[in-house]
């Protein structure tokens, strides 16, 4: 009995045996950890990014409407979000809102992320992973109410520059820098529409064509 009780041939595999588990349990949440870490680094980029992009379009949006203008923004950031991390986080959810105080307007994202962690079962907390409120915030847009006026009197058929004006003086239907003659005017020399046929491009072109962009 007494050698039986000193014989330790056999104690290193037993605790090999017992640490083992152990071991591989540690190791399976280092990774699992490690993981989860890349992954709320992802998530965080594509809040600060979806943020940034929720600002940028509701500063560019067109629309007095101010509530089409949030929408529009909270649009871009979901977007913007969800490009970033659905191909390696498909199960990533992001709350995205929008709140204007006077002039200033400020986007937030908050993101949260499933986890399925080894030690979950032990600790509850470790079930998500939840990203800070990320925010933004300027100046909104203000609109003017622009008016243009448009001169179309007689003297806008002059030609748009020197080359037409001189083009126009040497058409023998026309031998004018001046186009002042339209069809409601004069329809039997109706200038205006003699020049355009001749390719010559008037002052009121110019300002047609910019009016228009």
């Amino acid at each position: 009995m007494a050698e039986w009780a000193d014989d330790d041939r056999g104690v290193v595999a037993l605790i090999f045996a017992i640490t083992m588990p152990v071991m591989f349990l540690l190791l399976a949440g280092a990774v699992q950890y490690a993981g989860v870490t890349t992954q709320r680094t992802v998530a965080q980029n594509a809040a600060d990014a979806a943020a940034l992009a929720g600002m940028v379009a509701y500063g560019a949006a067109t629309t007095p409407d101010e509530t089409a203008r949030q929408e529009q923004a909270i649009a871009a950031a979901s977007r913007t979000f969800h490009s970033m991390v659905d191909s390696e986080i498909p199960n990533a959810v992001a709350a995205i809102s929008l709140n204007k105080v006077g002039d200033t307007a400020s986007v937030s994202v908050t993101f949260t992320i499933p986890v399925d962690f080894v030690f979950s079962s032990v600790f509850p907390t470790l079930t998500t992973q939840s990203g800070r409120a990320v925010s933004t915030a300027s100046k909104g847009g203000r609109y003017l109410d622009v008016y243009i006026l448009v001169d179309t009197s007689q003297s806008m058929g002059l030609g748009a520059d020197l080359a037409d004006q001189q083009a126009m003086m040497s058409n023998g239907s026309i031998n004018c820098s001046l186009a002042c003659h339209g069809p409601e005017s004069s329809p039997s020399k109706d200038t205006v529409t003699i020049a355009h046929a001749a390719g010559y491009k008037l002052r009121i072109d110019v300002i047609r064509d910019a009016v228009k962009k």
